[in-house]
This record gives C-alpha cells, sequence and structure tokens, in this order.
C-alpha cells in the first residue's frame, strides 16, 4: 500500500497506550537454589503488583507484593535458601516465609510498621539471615545492619555507627557490607567493611576499601575471594581483596558499574575466584566481557543493549541476566559460554513490528565539553511526510539525576517516534555510563549545566536540520521533570512540556523529602541553608513570571520522594498567569506509576497535550481532558 503523506506527529500508529503500558512489565533481582531460578516480576495489570516467580511461575499468594520501601526507592526485598523463600510484603513491609508454593507466607516479624527490611543474605546451615533494617519511630529515622532469626523473628543489631547500610554478603564466618554517611550518596562515597560473623555477634570489624572519596559496591564472593566495584580509578572497575590485599582486576577507561538507586543490584557476576561476568559501559553502549583473575578480558555479548540483574547459574553453567535491545523490550536470558541464548522471562517478539520501530543513533555535541544523547528518527513505513517539513521534537530527560538513558527498546519512546516525532532521549551531565568525571560535572551545577545540554541538543538537531525548532517539547519525571521546568524557565528552546512528578522548589524540596535523598542537594546545588541564594535561584517556581509556554503535569498522591504540593504549586502559579496548563492527578500511585490503566491514562494524555500545544490533530481517538487556558 503507498504510504499516506500526511503532518509529521498526527500518523496514525500501530502502538497504542495500552499496549506501552502492558509492556512496562519489568524483571528484576535474578536469583537461583539448585536447579530452581527465581525473580522478581512487577506487573502493571495487578496495578503495579510485584510476585515473586519460581521458575516461571507466580509463587507469591494475591494480596501480597513483594516490594520493600526501605530508602523509599526498596529494592533487596527477597531472598531464598533451603528453609524457603522470604520477602518483604509491601502493604505492612514485614517479613515472611514462603515454604511451599501452596502455602500461605508465614509472618516472620512483628514490628507494627515500625520498621523496614531489605537485602539479605542467609547465613548457610543456621538460623539467621543478615539484613538492612530501617526504623521510623516519631519522625526519626535510623538504618542499621541486623543479623534477623527467621524463626522467632528477634532482631539482632549487629553495625549501626553509619548513617546507611547495604550488601551484606557473608562466605563463611567472613561478612562483607557497605556503608556511608551524610551528606554523600552511595555513588559518592562509601566504605567497604569486612568483619568475622559468630551467631548472631560481629567481631574484628575492619576498613578493606574506601575512605578516600571513592564509591565502593556490590561486594560479591568467590570461594575466598572479595569481587565489589569502585571507582577510584575514575571509573567503577571491578577490584577483589583476599589475603594478599585488594587490587583492580582489569583496569579500563570503561564503566562496571551504576548508581546504586535501589538495593541488590548486580551488574557483575562471579563465576569463581578465577572468573568474572561483567556489564561494561563504554561511552553509553553496554556489552557483556568475561574478566580472569589475572586481568585477561575477553568480549562475550553484544547483541544486548542493555544487561541487568548479572546472575551465574552453577547449575546450568549459564549466565541469568535482565537484557533489553533496540529491537526488543527486557526480558530475561539465560546465555551460555558456548553461545546459546535462551528466552526464560518475557517475549523473543517484540509488540512493535520491526518496520515501525526507530533506531537510536549515539549523538556526541558540544555543550559542557561533550554531551551525550540518542536520537530517534519518526519511523512508521505507512506515512510520509509533507515536503519540506521538520518534525516535532521531544527531548526526555531521565531522572536520578544520575541514571543514563539506554539502547533498548523503550516503548514510550516509540509511540511518539512511530505517530511522526523525533525524540532525543539524552545523558545530560551528570549521567552514568560515561565515568566519574561525567557523572560528578552536575556537582554544584544542577539546573545549570543539564539545562545547558537541553537547550544545546536543540541547536545541534536545528543545524543539521533534523527537527523543527519551533516545535520542540521537552518531559521528564522526578528529577528529570526538575530539569523538565528548569529547561521551560530559563531557555527559550521549548515551546511545550510535560513533568511527571517533578520538583519546582529546591527550597521545599531540601525541608520535606525522605532520609535517604534528604542531604543530595547539598552536592547538587550547595549545602542547605548557607546556600539558600542558590536553591531560590534555581527553583522554577521563584521565577514563574519566565514562564510562557504550556505544560502538562502529573501527580501521584502517595509520593513521599517528591510530594504533591511540588507539582501543584507550579499549576497554581501558571493558572494564576493564565498559561495553558493540565495537572493529572492519580490518588493512589506513588513516586512513579505502576499501574497499567494510569501509566496508560498518562502516555495519551501527554500525547494529546503536546499536540494541541502544537496545532497537531492526533489520529487517536481524543481523551476527555482539562486543559486550562489553551
Amino acid at each position: 500500500m503507498k504510504p499516506i503523506c500526511a503532518p509529521m506527529g498526527s500518523w496514525k500508529s500501530p502502538l497504542d497506550a495500552s499496549t506501552v503500558a502492558a509492556g512496562a512489565v519489568h524483571y528484576h533481582e535474578i536469583q537461583s537454589l539448585g536447579e530452581d531460578i527465581f525473580w522478581l516480576e512487577s506487573r502493571p495489570q495487578e496495578q503495579g503488583r510485584v510476585t515473586l516467580v519460581r521458575n516461571g511461575q507466580s509463587i507469591l499468594p494475591p494480596g501480597f507484593s513483594a516490594r520493600s520501601r526501605v530508602h523509599e526507592y526498596g529494592g533487596g526485598s527477597y531472598f531464598v535458601c533451603p528453609a524457603g523463600a522470604f520477602f518483604v510484603n509491601f502493604g505492612d513491609q514485614e517479613l515472611y516465609e514462603l515454604e511451599h508454593a501452596d502455602s500461605a507466607p508465614r509472618r516472620v516479624t512483628h514490628s507494627g510498621k515500625a520498621e523496614r527490611y531489605a537485602d539479605f543474605c542467609h547465613v548457610h546451615g543456621s538460623r539467621f539471615a543478615i539484613g538492612v533494617c530501617e526504623t521510623h519511630v516519631n519522625g526519626e529515622v535510623v538504618n542499621r545492619l541486623i543479623a534477623l532469626d527467621l524463626v522467632d523473628g528477634t532482631v539482632t543489631t549487629l553495625h549501626d555507627r553509619h548513617d546507611f547500610y547495604a550488601a551484606p554478603r557473608i562466605c563463611g564466618d567472613k561478612l562483607a557490607f557497605v556503608a556511608w554517611d551524610h551528606p554523600n550518596m552511595p555513588w559518592d562515597a562509601t566504605l567497604l567493611y569486612l568483619g568475622t560473623l559468630e551467631e548472631a555477634q560481629l567481631k574484628d570489624v575492619t576498613i578493606i576499601a574506601g575512605g578516600n572519596g571513592a564509591s565502593i559496591m556490590e561486594p560479591h564472593w568467590g570461594e575466598r575471594r572479595l569481587f565489589y566495584l569502585s571507582d577510584e580509578p575514575g571509573q567503577w572497575n571491578v577490584h577483589s581483596f583476599d589475603a594478599a590485599g585488594t587490587c583492580n582486576v582489569h583496569e579500563a577507561p570503561d564503566e562496571y558499574g551504576g548508581p546504586p538507586w535501589v538495593f541488590a543490584a548486580s551488574t557483575f557476576a562471579v563465576v569463581n575466584d578465577d572468573l568474572v561476568i561483567a556489564r561494561r559501559i563504554r561511552q553509553g553502549e553496554e556489552s557483556l566481557v568475561i574478566i580472569k583473575g589475572d586481568g585477561a578480558l575477553t568480549e562475550w555479548d553484544t547483541h544486548a543493549g542493555s544487561y541487568d540483574s548479572l546472575h551465574w547459574h552453577e547449575s546450568s553453567g549459564r549466565l541469568l541476566c535482565v537484557t533489553g535491545a533496540p529491537d526488543w523490550p527486557n526480558r530475561i536470558d539465560a546465555l551460555s559460554p558456548s553461545g546459546e541464548r535462551e528466552v526464560i522471562a518475557g517475549s523473543a517478539n517484540p509488540p512493535l513490528a520491526t518496520r515501525y520501530a526507530s533506531t537510536p543513533e549515539a549523538l556526541v555535541f558540544a555543550s559542557n565539553g561533550a554531551a551525550h544523547a540518542f536520537f530517534y528518527p519518526p519511523t512508521n513505513p505507512d506515512h510520509v511526510a509533507h515536503p519540506h517539513e521538520r518534525p516535532p521534537l521531544l527531548v526526555t530527560t531521565h531522572g536520578g539525576p544520575t541514571a543514563m538513558a539506554r539502547r533498548t527498546q523503550n516503548l514510550r519512546i516509540q509511540y511518539y517516534t512511530s505517530r511522526g516525532w523525533a525524540v532525543a532521549d539524552l545523558n545530560y551531565a551528570g549521567s552514568s555510563g560515561y565515568g566519574t568525571a561525567y557523572r560528578r560535572k552536575l556537582e554544584g551545577q544542577w539546573g545549570i549545566a543539564d539545562v545547558e545540554d537541553c537547550e544545546a541538543l536543540v541547536r545541534h538537531l536545528a543545524a543539521d536540520g533534523r527537527i523543527d525548532a519551533a516545535r520542540c517539547a521537552i518531559r521528564g519525571g522526578s528529577a528529570g521533570g526538575y530539569t523538565t521546568l528548569a529547561a521551560l524557565t530559563f531557555t527559550d528552546a521549548f515551546q511545550a512540556g510535560a513533568s511527571a512528578y517533578g520538583i519546582s522548589d529546591l527550597k521545599a524540596l531540601a525541608k520535606d523529602t525522605h532520609k535517604f535523598e534528604s542531604r543530595y542537594l547539598d552536592s547538587l546545588v550547595g549545602p542547605w541553608p548557607a546556600a539558600e541564594s542558590m536553591y531560590l535561584a534555581r527553583s522554577p517556581i521563584h521565577h514563574s513570571d519566565r514562564l510562557a509556554c504550556p505544560i502538562i503535569f502529573f501527580q501521584g498522591g502517595k509520593d513521599l520522594v517528591v510530594p504533591p504540593n511540588q507539582s501543584q504549586m507550579m499549576v497554581d502559579a501558571l493558572d494564576k498567569k493564565g498559561i495553558a496548563h493540565a495537572y493529572v492527578f492519580y490518588p493512589e500511585e506513588g513516586h512513579g506509576f505502576r499501574d497499567a490503566k494510569n501509566i496508560a491514562h498518562a502516555l495519551q494524555a501527554e500525547y494529546q497535550f503536546l499536540c494541541q500545544a502544537f496545532g497537531i490533530t492526533p489520529a487517536d481517538t481524543m481523551l476527555d481532558l482539562e486543559v486550562k487556558h489553551l
């Protein structure tokens, strides 16, 4: 059939919002016990419930969701051992035991919601597990390392001299764990401890790495050798510790880790004391490599665009990991040394036919030295553009702000590109995947360097004739929502925007956020309250007189990371000025939307709003969206 000539941005696409939402299933925290393979699966179609899966079958009864709230972002929500599977239930944050798939979970702890648990490891041959406990009493939050009796739920404190703890990992009687203190985040500076565990007591505790401003994370044991990541060389490299001391196993100008926003991240897997399989990121491009104990490195897999939750399944002699690529959504693959690949969770067939999928192009452009992005051109074989027409542009800004845009199939992006939009997924200053120096370019510069990168990206694409500079929109969530609002406030590069649970008032955020991030702004902006003038200067809410373009806001009513007042303040400011805006509020959502119907509704509402802002008539059925002052 001959392609239809239609205005860009309005093309009819086979990819609808409900399909995008259904594809938002996430797999994480792969573990194994003998031949059995376990993982967690976030299911938007079940209102965002996280279920525990064994060998492809959910073993968590309805009414339970395996999700921790330690640090609010959670992770490390379950572990398996010969006694059974243990998980943290989201509703009450208690630890439960699931002995058999057909048995009712047995409640292990009884803290009455005062305590939250995460990141456990089982002490082999005992009734104890070592984990992280976060206690909430009268507004005070205390984090500590604990030993938990899995029979009677008794909690014993092992270490409590630091603000935060993570990654307790045991080998025999040797326990390694990570700790850090305010104002640091775990990607700023941490300590790696090693101690001797006797029953529920920790002795002879010593620091074996860190203390020099390095970020140490992800300890994993071999038989007797401890491997971990350190960014002391200028990027996260794989290091090891044994009787001979510490060493950088393979020193390279590549990134082998990522910012630990959640517990139980695993960016490398230990096969034995002489063999590690690791995710390597080289200038934003990911691959799998094999690192031998003598430092020799071998390329192993380059077929995917992203690799997460690496786990060596000893029983089958295969690497299990969550992968994604430009032509497939995230799934769990089992990779054999012989090169065979088996999909064990998720679909081997993408929900969007290849001919409709836009292939990302890596961009490097001038801004603060150099900045990075992935550019997705409009792609739809059923349509062609009018002669000389350039596509509208959507710039996407990831959260964190230490996260990174990746070369994996993002159906939200394809939703736009298959409708005739260009999308630029930006890795602004502060993003991971480009080394420590790039990640730290945002120190003291949040709201400046990232915003300059947004503006420079538009200039770069416009100069190349790849976009319509008069129809540029920007969107982001959380920290990306702040960059979005700052770019709309302090530059003239964009004519519309969308903010999902974005930050508008840095001063209010410094006073009203959770413990984990309560001092984060010290490094991104400046120490509070000494740097109050900078907080005010960079907060969009205090410069709303400079806003002059349509913005749509999305907010969850139960968001404890970025409270709803952050969005409400901006909505009120735009309403007072008579600027076009819409506000979509989901009372039951938290920080990040998990329910499929809300994910789909938010995407459709955002697209419809941006089309209205640019005078584009969508081919889709219109929502009943209330837009003021348009």
